[in-house]
């Protein structure tokens, strides 16, 4: 039997990196998968090459900064597939690098929405239905280095990390004895295509950020990440919640 045989899951930002490797792992492992993103060309052709996989895969067109869209997601989820197993909170928006003397409030409030408010209210939405039902869940969030220390990214993306790690924490401790868990993942430097996005860094933020750079001693992939999502994701890792998992090639040990 497959690991995630039987299994529905959703996934955020799962039209490319990260999300898009896990999407096609999981599926590939036996679960139905609902991807949600905002590329609708991307997904067009990752259901369509899943479906010739034989794979179970749904993919979901929305801006989670939508006001109620985490509801509707989830609601979705449970009307069209009976259930829902697993959340991945993987979407995010990045800053700049911008510090805390350059960044703006739209910047600022952009971030937050989508790192910190769009996971909570999605794990709201799934916590509320496995409560309810009183059936098991699970809960990755995909956090980052910078949700560790000061210096990996700008001031939003790495207050907004260490939000969702405090959020990962929380809810491992409220839901923990309901069988519902609660575990993050904290990846360093990777291979994805978020570095497209950095058009206009900030030269103060981006001149302190390479001064630890040199100590990276190595660059992941989204696959080597999605392995370890699928782990915490999957009843191998039931002896684990609240957990935030470091995925940077030893880069913070130095």
């Amino acid at each position: 039997m497959k690991r995630f045989e039987g299994k529905v899951a959703i996934i955020t930002g799962a039209s490319t990196g990260v999300g898009q490797s896990v999407l096609e792992k999981m599926a590939a492992e036996g679960a139905t998968v609902i991807g949600v993103g905002r590329n609708k060309e991307r997904f067009a052709a990752i259901e369509s090459a899943q479906k010739e996989l034989g794979h179970t895969v749904e993919t979901l067109i929305c801006e989670l900064t939508e006001d109620g869209i985490e509801e509707r997601i989830v609601k979705h989820a449970i009307d069209k597939y009976g259930k829902l197993d697993i959340l991945v909170n993987n979407a995010a928006m990045i800053d700049q690098h911008m510090p805390c003397h350059e960044v703006d409030d739209k910047t600022w409030e952009g971030v937050f929405r989508t790192n910190v408010t769009a996971p909570m209210q999605l794990s709201r939405a799934a916590i509320k239905y496995w409560l309810d039902e009183d059936i098991p869940g699970n809960i990755v969030n995909v956090a980052s280095v910078g949700g560790l220390y000061g210096g990996r990214s700008g001031v939003a993306y790495t207050a907004s990390k260490h939000a969702l790690i405090g959020l990962t924490k929380s809810c491992a401790y409220q839901y923990g004895l309901f069988d519902i868990r609660c575990n993050a993942i904290a990846p360093g430097g990777m291979l994805t295509e978020q570095a497209k996005l950095y058009t206009n860094p900030s030269k103060w933020g981006f001149d302190n950020l390479k001064k630890g750079l040199g100590l990276c001693p190595m660059i992941g992939t989204t696959a080597q990440c999605a392995d370890i999502i699928l782990f915490l994701a999957s009843e191998e890792s039931i002896f684990m919640n609240g957990a935030v998992v470091v995925a940077d090639g030893g880069w913070t040990v130095y």
